[in-house]
């Protein structure tokens, strides 16, 4: 590999965990800035981490009908650059896989629909819930469902390249895993010790969220392992 090249994907990949980084230091004020109101009860103040979803930091108008344009831009920044960052990390990600030709194969369609899942996110970001939300939800599903096949394969391919050290596999299971409950959860809409199921969803999106942009920037660390290695061979 020239050094160009390694500087080029070495650039991509730390990108990839600097906007993971990014992505929670913007949300967190875009929640204290937020601008009030519950899917039921509009009247309540601020931001709650129980009953407000993720979504509701990118609307342009809060669910209590008070101006949100702080926490808007906020929010639409981080998951813009998830997004944008997703879509780079994933398309470069086939280079790391020369040991095994399966391996090798199953990182294609991995970056394919890791590419896929960011750009999703980046029309999630640009269409808030509240100006259309069948076309935002539409966005979510599509981009979670894309990140998963894209995890999926990808924790096949790092289990047989020998070179990946296995905590980073390791992870990614431990994400599908939590991904499946949500899936579940969504679905059955369980309740527990008397948590509404408005509080049980959107706190479990909020984990699975953060969940997933912790996956990308721990996969891009081992990433960034594997890629020195290549280069001192």
């Amino acid at each position: 590999m020239r050094d160009r090249e390694y500087r080029l994907y070495r650039l991509s990949f730390s990108a990839a965990i600097a906007v993971s980084l990014l992505f929670v230091v913007l949300t967190v004020p875009a929640m204290f800035l937020y601008g009030g109101g519950t899917q039921d009860d509009s009247t309540m103040p601020g931001y709650s981490f129980w009953e407000n979803y993720f979504s509701d930091l990118g609307r342009t108008t809060a669910l209590s009908w008070a101006p949100n344009t702080a926490s808007y831009i906020l929010f639409t920044a981080a998951l813009l650059a998830v997004g944008l960052i997703m879509v780079t990390w994933f398309l470069t990600i086939p280079v790391l896989f020369t040991r095994t030709r399966i391996a090798r194969w199953l990182s294609y369609p991995a970056a394919l629909s890791g590419a896929l899942a960011g750009i999703a996110f980046v029309h999630v970001a640009l269409t808030p819930s509240n100006l259309d939300m069948d076309r935002h939800m539409d966005h979510v599903y599509a981009g979670f469902l894309c990140f998963s096949i894209a995890v999926l394969l990808l924790t096949l391919a790092m289990f047989l390249e020998k070179r990946y050290p296995r905590v980073y596999p390791a992870v990614s299971a431990i994400f599908l895993l939590l991904l499946v409950t949500y899936n579940w959860m969504g679905t059955a809409r369980p309740v527990f010790g008397g948590f509404s199921s408005l509080a049980i969803q959107a706190t479990s999106q909020k984990i699975i969220v953060y969940a997933m942009v912790f996956c990308t920037g721990a996969l891009a660390h081992g990433s960034i392992r594997v890629l020195k290695k290549l280069q001192s061979r």
